[in-house]
């Protein structure tokens, strides 16, 4: 049976294009003629290419990634995985083997680092409403939540879509957005929720649609409403693939609700999972995960269920607020675990608590879920057996955490990055005009935020 390094070179490449980055640093370190082709330039453009078009690239477009180098294709991949170079304090073995194509990182730091490129927007922003800054896989278009929920260009400070309410007229609040990108960047589907007070009642509204980002028009997708007494409150909202759900708390309950939404039905039907301890939903397009506060004090639990398991049965109706909620207790798992801290950080409120999954760029198919706890953060990868990688106690309030395991706050003008296993934080950066909170793009670091207008802050 032939080898692989047997192959004619031709064939080789063509393999190692649709291989993923770890089987490519894998192979390369095999023999010296398979680590000639694992570490050619041209290999690694069409993996940069790929991971473009799955949205894991930001700031750049197939143009700009051929006219790049070897050492700057990989320094790209690097930034996914570390973070930007200025935040880095070490070098990670798993860029060993091509690491003399990219930069090694050194602790010292010295003085706010500046953005490598500032874009500045200029919504007219209303300031009693609730303003959250979010940008989209790419790097091209930012989510603005303002009187209601906009969508820029971030080189061209222009605004290309903004999402209508049902009654123009009304008080509205925007409470939670979130996007999904589509592969190649040229889609998004958004779930927006939006909320209009009526006395003692409040009544919630939640809209998905697919956004063409080209001609700048959506498409209804969902549309749904419920009424709530006005201590009912949405807490939160995601989309992945083809679910997307809602989050809702009641004041002076633990009981929290998350409403499921199946976009890949005709009906798009609604599904409440109750937990009667806090807890937390994240979606990936395999599984729903979930994190829950511990039964008796001790570790929380994580929680993965199979979307297709899910699917089927359940409860399933045309209504955003069934009475037959499940209970999240009495659905199979497929895997479920504590997650240890090294010491358990002193109760917070679940708003101090967030979840972070994200794709792993270097292997198709596996996550790293990062769990903030009352300031504390941990994290895992995820391949249905979880292994564990970082467990580090840091007094940070940001509200997103990178692929990295980085994450930003503020104290006044004083912008803070906080890494994985550091108590202390790793750079302070100049945002200029910035709110305390911003949106930490997954694996470019690129910070959205806004100020007297709305800025995109790119890091070297």
């Amino acid at each position: 049976m032939m080898q692989l390094h047997e192959l004619p070179e031709d064939v080789l490449r063509v393999v190692l294009s649709f291989a993923d980055v770890y089987a490519v640093i894998s192979l390369s370190g095999t023999n010296r003629h398979l680590r000639s082709l694992a570490t050619s330039r041209l290999v690694w453009l069409h993996l940069l290419r790929r991971l473009h078009f799955r949205g894991f690239v930001d700031g750049e477009s197939p143009e700009s990634l051929a006219s790049k180098t070897q050492g700057e294709l990989v320094e790209i991949v690097q930034r996914m995985v570390l973070g930007p170079f200025s935040w880095r304090v070490r070098k990670n073995s798993v860029f060993k083997s091509i690491s003399k194509f990219g930069r090694t990182s050194s602790s010292s730091k010295s003085g706010p680092i500046q953005p490598s490129k500032l874009y500045t927007l200029h919504p007219e922003i209303e300031r009693s409403k609730k303003n959250d800054a979010y940008l989209l896989a790419g790097g091209d278009y930012v989510l603005f939540g303002n009187r209601t929920v906009e969508c820029w260009k971030v080189v061209e400070d222009e605004c290309i879509w903004a999402h209508e309410k049902r009654e123009p007229q009304a008080d509205w609040h925007v409470t939670h957005f979130a996007a999904d990108i589509h592969p190649g960047g040229r889609a998004v589907n958004v779930i927006v929720c939006t909320a209009l007070f009526e006395g003692e009642f409040v009544v919630h509204y939640i809209d998905v649609m697919r956004l063409d980002l080209d001609a700048g028009q959506s498409t209804s997708l969902v549309q749904g409403e419920f009424s709530a007494e006005n201590s009912r409150v949405a807490a939160g909202a995601k989309l992945c693939g083809s679910l997307a759900s809602f989050t809702t708390v009641q004041y002076g309950s633990s009981t929290v609700e998350h409403t499921l939404i199946k976009l890949d039905d005709d009906m798009k039907p609604f599904l409440t999972l109750s937990s009667a301890r806090p807890s937390l939903i994240a979606l990936t397009n395999e599984h729903i995960v979930i994190l829950q506060d511990p039964p008796n004090l001790e570790s929380p639990e994580l929680r993965l269920l199979s979307i297709n398991d899910t699917k089927s049965g359940l409860g399933w109706t045309q209504y955003p607020d069934s009475p037959n909620a499940v209970d999240i207790g009495q659905l199979s798992d497929v895997h479920m675990t504590s997650v240890p801290f090294k010491s358990m950080p002193s109760w917070r409120p679940p708003w101090r608590r967030s979840l972070h999954v994200h794709r792993n760029p270097l292997e198709d198919g596996s996550y790293r879920i990062w769990i903030r706890w009352g300031g504390s953060l941990s994290g895992n990868e995820e391949q249905i057996e979880l292994r564990r990688r970082v467990d580090s106690k840091a007094e940070f309030v940001g509200s997103t955490i990178s692929y990295s395991g980085h994450a930003e706050c503020a104290d006044l003008n004083d912008h803070r990055i906080y890494a994985p296993g550091k108590k202390e934080a790793v750079a302070s950066v100049a945002l200029p005009e910035g709110a305390p909170f911003g949106h930490l793009s997954p694996y470019s670091g690129a910070i959205a935020y806004y100020g007297e207008t709305l800025r995109v802050a790119f890091f070297a």
